[in-house]
């Protein structure tokens, strides 16, 4: 019966440690293949529109900001025709 129960703790629980059996033969490690390193032929501009890296709110951003500085170089030409001068939120 103990040899039993020690034959089953073994299987369910095997030993990790410098107290495991040293009669057991050493478990043989897999190599590794080598990582294939890929070089790209040509080095072309990102498109950031294409691009997956770029999040959509950055480039919503992006638009936003030119559309904001687009609506005060309007606004200053505007004012300007009327002799007013218009400093803007340009900061």
């Amino acid at each position: 019966m103990r040899d039993l129960i020690c034959w089953l703790i073994g299987l369910l629980f095997p030993g990790r440690g410098k107290h495991r059996d040293e009669e057991a033969p050493p478990v043989p490690v897999a190599p590794r293949p080598a990582p294939r390193v890929r070089v790209p032929k040509e080095a072309v501009p990102l498109d950031a529109e294409a691009s997956p890296m770029v999040r959509p709110y950055v480039i919503a951003w992006e638009r936003e900001r030119e559309r904001r500085r687009q609506r005060e170089r309007r606004t200053a030409l505007v004012l300007a025709t009327a002799g007013i001068d218009y400093e803007g939120l340009s900061a």
